[in-house]
């Protein structure tokens, strides 16, 4: 398989997103607006999403406005046409009036909505006031002082008359016509993205491209024993969208982790409010300012795990995957899922070869558990994920399995095993005189250890077992694998793991014997 650069991800899916809705102009005066929709999308499993939005309309004089603000991260917001050779030549976040209206909920006010409108006015007793065409109706406050005024109203009467009437010997009035009952208020500012680019063309194909949080997958996986030899496994996706709105998306399920070191700020030309003034745009800012590396990206959030079900294995087949380096994208064509939606998909489902094994990990205990040792034949990596392992449709338990590349292999616990039941016991044999090092009094001593593995199964079982020491290995039984970690926090002693691999026969025993030496304070 043919590995292509990372950072081409970014490149592929925005590559031929310019093909979206058409704009209308907007009110007169005004940008044209564009009016885009989420072409495409990388999905990360930590929450985030790489959008990209497009669409076509015309251009002022190179000029648009898009119709969202994206919620963006620090250092992410894109812009870009259908022509490579046409640049972007300026990127604004303004803001953009939007008429308002409210109903109209008094004799003032509906006045004041029907300026121009035949009207007759009505004293408390209903008689006939002054009849004529509204021409002014003012407000209760007095705008100059602040100080409250009776509002007046001028009606221009018959030959051409100006009547001031007060509004408080008016108590109806009677239109000629269907009044309004809504009144136009302060216009609310909203803020807006506007771009400019360097084209002489009228129009133009435009995508805006960003990270940002709020839509996330979670993998899970369906192992169904075929035989002995043989296991289908499914992969699943479970797909969380809090962002925005999905309408005919191409997605992108990202397996691994690219790094974005500002993930966690806010771009000051996104929907919120600008960073200038935080703490984590300081720390950001001080970081590209004296050109030293920003803090690492967040890590992954936790797996989520999905409840035991009875399944039903999917045919066997996978998506159409792209490796990019330590990335691997699987492709979902057509879908739409509004914000706060979720939905789930098969992504791959292929027949693999396992074979039973037993692990026993003397650090945590003495639980043993059976375990099927998976290896991945097939041409997608498997990323992390909850894993149900099912026989003739019955449940056998869940595990975590984890990121497991082709060509590897995994083990991936099913239950525990009681029919093999595990002692170990260590002392120490000698210890010598104290000696200075340091600051402190120092005996070596040497300690012999034994763990037993007795299986009262009717068949034999192969068991991995580990074993952690703190201290150098002296010896080991049965070819075990010694890794030594040094840990300077920790004294003098290396922490040494320690891991067999061993055959034991129905009925019978196993005694695995390791040797070494720690220096202890005295």
């Amino acid at each position: 398989m043919s590995k292509r650069p990372w950072w081409l991800l970014i490149a592929v899916i925005v590559a031929g997103a310019v093909r979206a809705p058409g704009i209308s102009a907007s009110e007169k005066g005004t940008l044209p607006r564009l009016e885009t929709r989420v072409a495409e999308v990388a999905v990360f499993k930590d929450g985030y999403g790489f959008f990209v939005r497009s669409g076509k309309g015309p251009l002022e004089k190179g000029w648009t406005e898009f119709d969202l603000l994206p919620n963006a991260c620090l250092g992410t917001v894109w812009v870009y046409t259908d022509r490579p050779e046409e640049a972007l030549d300026l990127l604004v976040r303004g803001t953009r009036g939007i008429e308002r209206t409210a109903k109209v909920v008094s004799l003032q006010r509906l006045l004041a909505a029907n300026i121009g409108s035949r009207v007759v006015l009505l004293t408390y007793d209903q008689r006939r006031l002054a009849a004529g065409v509204l021409l002014y109706v003012s407000e209760r406050t007095d705008p100059s002082t602040g100080e409250g005024a009776e509002p007046l109203i001028l009606l221009e009467a018959e030959e051409g008359r100006v009547l001031s009437i007060g509004l408080g010997h008016v108590q109806g009035v009677e239109f000629r016509e269907q009044p309004k009952v809504y009144r136009t208020i302060e216009p609310e500012k909203q803020p807006v993205l506007r771009a400019k680019v360097l084209t002489k063309r009228e129009e133009a194909g435009l995508g805006l491209a960003y990270l940002q949080q709020g839509i996330r997958w979670l993998p899970s996986y369906l192992v169904g024993l075929k035989d002995e030899k043989r296991a289908i496994i499914s992969l699943r996706a479970t797909l969380v969208n809090e962002a925005e709105d999905l309408e005919r998306t191409r997605l992108h399920l990202v397996i691994g982790v690219p790094h974005f070191s500002a993930k966690g700020e806010l771009d000051p030309l996104g929907l919120q409010k600008a960073l200038a003034a935080t703490d984590e745009f300081r720390e950001v800012g001080r970081a590209m300012m004296s050109q030293r590396a920003p803090a690492a990206a967040r890590g992954y959030g936790g797996i989520a795990e999905e409840p035991a079900v009875l399944p039903v294995l999917p045919p066997v087949g996978e998506l159409a995957g792209l490796e990019m380096e330590e990335l691997y994208l699987y492709h979902k064509e057509d879908i739409t899922l509004r914000k706060g939606e979720r939905a789930q998909m098969v992504l791959l489902t292929g027949e693999v070869p396992y074979q039973h094994i037993y692990e026993w990990n003397a650090d945590t205990g003495e639980e043993v558990w059976h375990c099927l040792k998976l290896t991945n034949t097939l041409k997608a990596p498997w990323t992390t994920g909850v894993a149900m392992t099912v026989k003739e449709g019955q449940p056998l338990g869940q595990d975590l399995l984890k990121y497991t590349p082709p060509g590897a292999s995994t083990n991936l616990k099913v239950t525990q095993a009681p029919a093999i039941r595990v002692s170990r016991k260590e002392e120490e044999v000698s210890r010598s005189e104290p000696k200075r090092i340091g600051d402190n009094y120092w005996s070596l001593a040497i300690v012999k250890g034994e763990l037993k593995l007795e299986n009262y199964k009717k068949e034999g079982v192969e068991i991995e077992v580990e074993k952690t020491v703190n201290g150098k290995v002296e010896s080991a039984s049965d070819s075990a694998e010694i890794v030594v970690r040094p840990q300077v926090e920790r004294g003098l002693n290396p922490v040494t793991g320690l891991k067999w691999k061993v055959s034991v026969a129905a009925g019978k025993s196993k005694i695995l014997n390791y040797q070494y030496q720690v220096f202890v304070r005295v």
